[in-house]
């Protein structure tokens, strides 16, 4: 398998991962309310026991701590995919330096969200789990200033590994020690143009 197809795997890896990471952290929370809405008999009857509100808090909260992990595990598997893509594209691969920009990007943006948001929403998270939605929460507000934040790298870095991929697939891929610039072009003039030189 060639560098470009590799890189395009990861990259396609990467991409997808994080669509799915997406649907993962919504359906999730929407599950609570689906098992709320309609439990089976047994869960039913133990829920019946508890007061109103306490099974969603129990629940939200436990979806919360499985997304948390969820997310916390995948920042560091993109950390590796990033990191693998940056070292195919600079040592085995004929791309220009310019095609470094776009996993660069993307390995700074997940840094950004495992080293400094991430672990600052998991700590609001778990300090509004039960915390009513009604009741004014400082803690709630700066939570979802950090989830927006996070929501708009999660658009930058897709769109930087959108970028990188339509520029693979767009370039021909050149053979190894071939120059790229205009002296590596072969011209091939027409009869007329070769009498004429003669």
């Amino acid at each position: 398998m060639g560098a470009r197809r590799l890189v395009c795997l990861l990259l396609g890896m990467w991409l997808g991962g994080s669509l799915f990471m997406a649907m993962v952290a919504t359906q999730n929370f929407r599950a609570v309310d689906r098992l709320l809405a309609g439990p089976a008999p047994e869960a039913a009857r133990i829920l019946n026991r508890m007061e109103a509100s306490e099974p969603r808090f129990i629940l939200r909260h436990l979806a919360g701590e499985m997304n948390r992990h969820y997310f916390d595990t995948w920042e560091q598997v993109q950390l590796v995919l990033g990191t693998a893509v940056f070292i195919i594209l600079l040592f085995f691969s004929t791309a220009g330096r310019w095609y470094l920009a776009p996993p660069l990007a993307m390995i700074a943006v997940v840094s950004t969200m495992h080293l400094w948001i991430s672990p600052q929403v998991a700590e609001l998270g778990r300090a509004i789990d039960f915390v009513p939605r009604e009741l004014a929460s400082a803690e709630r507000d700066r939570f979802w200033e950090l989830h927006h934040l996070y929501s708009g790298l999660e658009v930058f870095k897709m769109l930087c590994g959108a970028l990188l991929a339509g520029l693979l697939l767009r370039s021909p891929a050149r053979k190894p020690g071939q120059a790229s610039g205009p002296e590596s072009r072969i011209v091939i003039l027409p009869p007329k143009w070769k009498a004429r030189k003669s």
